[in-house]
């Protein structure tokens, strides 16, 4: 905790002024009793005892939030013996990961429409922030002319963002065999059609 400047003026070197209450009181009223024996104590008995009364807080890694510990859930191997995120944070975050991937949208018929009409296109794997490494959702494996715009639309509409893992370059005339290629693997949970529960390493095999 920070204390604001005071200015107060201190008329006996019998008083102090405490720089959390900024009030001019007497030595005695410090713990320590005298300036030169405050042990660094800058506060008044009063304003040092309501500071011991404080909840202990930390900052959330993920809101930033200025928290009381137990906002926090224990944490065995955190540095302070708890975790670095806030239980509301943590819930979002699993809330987050049990959602089902989003459907083909309007958007994604104008995007292929966009494409007709873009020679070349590129090919791109993408996978959710929540889910970089594919294990819930798979990955998906598209077609776009401009790839990090498509990326930003799609995350506009989802509470989460898109991340852009690998682009290929002249590629997107191909989308289709490795579709058919990965058919097997594709993720039924939903209508998207591009997202298959593959590994990163077998997507990049299928792409000739």
């Amino acid at each position: 905790m920070s204390f604001g400047s005071c200015s107060n003026s201190i008329a006996s070197d019998d008083d102090d002024e405490c720089v959390r209450c900024c009030n001019v009181v007497p030595l005695y009223t410090y713990y320590g009793h005298g300036r030169d024996y405050h042990g660094g104590n800058n506060m008044c008995k009063e304003c040092y005892d309501d500071r011991l009364q404080e909840p202990a807080k930390k900052a959330c890694n993920t809101c930033k939030g200025m928290l009381p510990l137990c906002e926090y859930y224990n944490h065995a191997t955190g540095r302070d013996g708890y975790a670095s995120k806030c239980k509301e944070c943590i819930r979002r975050a699993n809330k987050r990961r049990s959602e089902p991937i989003p459907d083909d949208t309007p958007g994604d018929q104008e995007e292929l429409s966009a494409q007709r009409l873009c020679r070349p296109s590129d090919l791109h794997i993408m996978s959710l922030s929540i889910d970089p490494g594919g294990l819930l959702h798979g990955f998906k494996i598209g077609r776009s002319c401009k790839i990090e715009e498509r990326a930003r639309n799609l995350t506009s509409s989802l509470p989460f963002d898109m991340v852009v893992l690998a682009t290929f370059p002249g590629a997107g005339h191909l989308e289709e065999a490795v579709h058919d290629h990965l058919a097997a693997r594709r993720n039924t949970d939903s209508n998207a059609r591009e997202w298959f529960r593959v590994s990163l390493t077998d997507a990049v095999v299928a792409i000739p």
